[in-house]
Parts: structure tokens; sequence; C-alpha cells
């Protein structure tokens, strides 16, 4: 460290700083871009979630404000329930003459960049060690569990230097392997941006709460509590299980501080009144059918039996973390701080139930759990360095390296993005969405198949009746009742034009998914409405319009 401060003109904090920084700014405009040829993704995740996201951004972007929240973008006649304030700000970006691919990075780099800074000051207050707050932000952006073994393996079967840099697998989501909690990057950071805003609104309002409670109460004590309360409430429409863990982790500060109850109350009274208010606004008249339910063990319900087969579960997803977390919150008395217990708390809750009809959507409050965790184990991690014996700090470098092995490898993937690039839309949808944007009115709704790289909705900003199915099933809405009504709106049987009436339709589009999934009649379509688009196989009517108009 002496060699480092003498020939290094900043800080090992400022290069450590420079080092995330640089690698959010680098990475971000590779995950999401547009060429000549259409519209990328730099990662699988961001092809999988992103059509979505713009989706919702679209409909603020070119729907009247009056109809913002009138229906949801991926299924019609329902209001607009998913935590929408990410999509809200792209959206507005957009209707300000700003294009999607800018109106998605741009607030992506500043969150990302925002949530560094945050993170960091919110491990150095905890530590009061500069050194131990970033060692803290390198192990959560880092982790992973014990998959780098099967790294070693694949290298040692076939080495490469190709491989040997770019990873074959995402060592951090092996499927066949029972890993499931994938690096935060890939997984949660870059593809969920309602996660990326709610982490550092939810940190911040976490780091406020801790401070205040260290202090004795003054004049404007209440009227603090009552203000914190109000980005705590709006967590309900930025991120749901951001809200859920803040929730978790309110009542672990108060149970710590019950001399501080008053303020604690006031928190909570301000928060609740928010979250109420936004939740019958804008969920009220929508119940998810199976949306909470006993979940044993995570992911590893039903793939072996008996306590062994869940700690090597655990094991081979989060490596070392919990023994040395363990062993840090006895060693170094973190039991007694709230937000560790909170951590175990949550931990503990997701390995008992499922807080959405997707179990792996546990994974967002487990990223909670595993950021508070991260505070015992630098501990160990520090107590080791501490002992000044070159043994023991080769202990504690191997450790840094087990936690940190996987992680890196997702990362070295993701620098690397030219090489797994997705195309989401090629540039002739581009512009036929382009073109039928021009021609549909906001209240008019569009018959389409629920491919998630819906162009209608994510490009045009059209209303569909039925989504990506997957999504819909994952929030809890139950679409088999639409699903019958598309089938037959698509088979031209009799009481189909009753069933356009109903919806609103005024454009169907038939396209490959179409005519496979929900077995279109073609013919009738060709035969009976006016086609008045065409791109490749995919053809668009208007299902006012006959044919020999």
């Amino acid at each position: 460290m002496k060699i480092l401060k003498r020939y290094l003109p900043v800080s090992p904090s400022y290069l450590l700083f420079s080092v995330w920084g640089g690698f959010l700014l680098y990475i971000w405009p590779r995950m999401f871009f547009e060429t000549r040829e259409g519209i990328f993704a730099g990662e699988r995740s961001i092809w999988a979630d992103w059509a979505c996201h713009l989706a919702g951004s679209s409909a603020f972007a070119f729907l009247p404000q009056s109809m913002w929240f009138e229906n949801h973008p991926q299924f019609y006649g329902q209001t607009y329930n998913y935590p929408f304030l990410s999509s809200m700000i792209s959206g507005i970006l957009m209707r300000l003459g700003i294009d999607r691919i800018s109106a998605f990075i741009i607030p992506s780099i500043i969150i990302s960049l925002l949530l560094l800074v945050i993170l960091y000051c919110f491990y150095e207050a905890i530590f009061k060690s500069k050194r131990q707050a970033w060692l803290a932000v390198s192990l959560f952006f880092l982790c992973g569990g014990l998959g780098f073994f099967y790294y070693i393996q694949d290298m040692v079967r076939s080495f490469s230097w190709d491989t040997l840099l770019f990873p074959v697998r995402e060592y951090t989501f092996l499927e066949d392997k029972r890993i499931f909690f994938r690096n935060i990057f890939p997984s949660e950071l870059l593809p969920q941006r309602s996660f990326l805003l709610g982490l550092p609104v939810g940190l911040s309002i976490l780091a406020a709460l801790t401070r205040w409670l260290c202090k004795e109460p003054g004049e404007k004590t209440f009227l603090r509590y009552g203000v914190a309360g109000i980005p705590a409430g709006l967590l309900i429409i930025i991120h749901t299980h951001s809200y859920i863990a803040m929730v978790i982790l309110c009542f672990c500060l108060a149970a710590f501080n019950l001399k501080r109850y008053k303020e604690m109350v006031v928190f909570a009274l301000s928060a609740g009144l928010m979250s109420l208010w936004l939740y019958t606004t804008f969920h009220g008249q929508f119940a998810p059918s199976k949306w909470f339910g006993l979940e044993w063990g995570w992911m590893s319900n039903n793939q072996g039996d008996g306590i062994l087969s869940f700690v090597k579960f655990w094991l081979m997803n989060w490596g070392l973390m919990l023994p040395l977390a363990v062993w840090g919150t006895i060693q170094m008395r973190h039991y007694q701080n709230p937000l560790v217990i909170g951590g175990w708390v949550l931990f503990i809750l997701c390995n008992i139930f499922r807080f959405q009809p997707w179990n792996w959507d546990n994974s967002k409050l487990l990223t909670w759990s595993y950021l508070l965790l991260v505070i015992p184990v630098v501990g160990v991690l520090s107590f080791l360095w501490r002992g000044n014996r070159i043994i023991v700090r080769g202990v504690a470098i191997v450790l840094i390296g087990f936690l940190t092995f996987s992680g890196g490898l997702e990362l070295m993937r993701l620098v690397q993005s030219d090489r797994m690039t997705h195309r989401m839309w090629e540039k002739s949808k581009i512009d036929m969405a382009l073109n039928f944007q021009k021609i549909l009115k906001p209240e008019e709704t569009v018959l389409t198949d629920d491919d998630h790289l819906n162009w209608v909705s994510s490009l045009s900003g059209g209303q569909i009746l039925m989504g990506y199915r997957g999504w819909l099933w994952s929030w809890g809405i139950d679409y088999s009742e639409r699903e019958k009504d598309i089938r037959r709106m698509y088979s031209g049987k009799p009481g189909s034009e009753n069933l356009f009436q109903k919806y609103h339709v005024r454009y169907a589009v038939l396209s490959p998914s179409a005519r496979d999934k929900f077995q279109a009649n073609e013919m009738l379509f060709l035969l009976k409405y006016k086609m008045i688009m065409k791109d490749g196989d995919t053809r668009v009517y208007d299902v006012k319009t006959p044919r020999n108009m």
C-alpha cells in the first residue's frame, strides 16, 4: 500500500471509484444500441426484459396523459399495476424528443453511478473505513457462488486462450448444476430497470434512518422522519421487492430502537399512507392470483432431500458467503446490528415464502440480503488482515478470491458483449412500427401474438390485448379467458366480430407466431379485411375496413 501511495497520483479509493465508474460507463452503451441492421441487446437478460420496459415507456411517450394508467401495456382492460417510475422517466424523455436508445441508456448510467456512490457511502458509514467500504462494494458487485469450479474443469478438459478470456458459460447461473443466484449485473442491475432505481432509493432511506436513530432527538426530528417516509412509500411504484425489503428492514430497525418508537411510528405512518394511496390508485382493482405462498428452500425445493442437500445448494449459489457471514455475525458481534439481522431475516423468509408467483423472483430480496450480509463478511476479512501474519493474510486473499471468482467471470463476459449480442428487432420492423404509429389512434387496440419482442407495444406504443404469457403469469395475472378470446378472433369463427367490438380492436397482426401459437386463419383475413402493411411474413389487417373498400 505504501508503494501505491508513493507512485500513484490518486488514492486507492479514487482508483477504485474510477475502476467501477469506468466499468459502468463502458458497459452501458454496449448493452442496448441501434445500427443500420436494427436494435440490439448486449446481454440475453436485456434481450428478454427490455421489450417489456420499452412497451411501458412507449405508453408514456405516445399516449395522451389521461390514458397513461388506463390500461396495462401488456394486458388491455387492466390498470397499469407494474412499478412504472423508471418507465415513466424514459417515456417522458422520449416525449421530449430524445431517441429511445438514449432515453434508456442515459438514465441507466446516471442511476448506476449514483448507486455506486450511495453504496460506498452506506458501507463507509458502517465501517468508518474507506478501504473496508470499497472491499464491501466490490464483494457485492462481484457476487457469485462456487460455479468457477466448473470453469476450472472446462479449462482442464479443453484449454484455449479464447475460452480462458471469454468464459463459454454463465458460471453464476447453471441450471443443470442447481446454481441460480446469478451475478447482480447480468441478473438485476442491467436488465431490471425498476430494481436499478429501487436499490439506491432504499439504501438512502436505510442510511438516513440508521444515522438518525443514533442521534439524540431534536426540534425537527418528527418532521425529518415524516419526510423520509415519502420516498419509502414511493418504492411501491419504483420497485415492489425493494418495498417489501424496506418494510422488513424497518421492522428490524424499530425492534432494535424501541426507545425511539415515536419517530419510527411517524415514519411508518408517512410511508404507509403514501404507499396505501398509491396502491389504491394504481393497484386497487387488481387482485393477483397465487402471489404469496410457501416455498421451502427457494430454488432448492424438489431438487433433493435433507439438510445436506440444502446446505450444498447454498454453498454452490453463495459460496463461502454464508459461513463467513455466520462467523462474522457471531465473532464480530454483528448480531447487535439491526441491518445485519435484517439481512438474515430476509434470507430466512426467502427460504420459507414465495413473494411472487415465480419463485426465482425471490432473488431480488436475496440480493438485499446479500448486500447486508457483506457487512459481517468484511468484518471477518478485516480481522484476518489485521493479524499481520503472512499466512493469515494469505487466507484472507484466498477467501476474497473464492467470493469474487465466479462474479468476475460474468464481468469478463460482459466487457466482451460484442461476442454475445442479440438482435431484438430488424430495421424493417422498426420502420413498420414507425409507420404504424402514425395511423394508430390511442383508443384503438391491436390483436397480436404474445411474442415477448412485440413490435406493436414496444416500438409503436400500441395497446395490445395480451403480452408475453410468461410475464403475465409472473405478475399473477390470469390470462386464460383472454387467451381463448384471442384464439377465437384469429380463427374467424362465429362470435369473433363481437370480440373485436368488445376489445375495441382496429388492427390485427398476422405473424408467424400468431399462425403457429394461435392458429390464425390467414386466408380469412386476406379475403375479408384490408391489408394495410406487410413486412416479410408479417401482415397487418384493418378489421374495420372490408377488403373491397
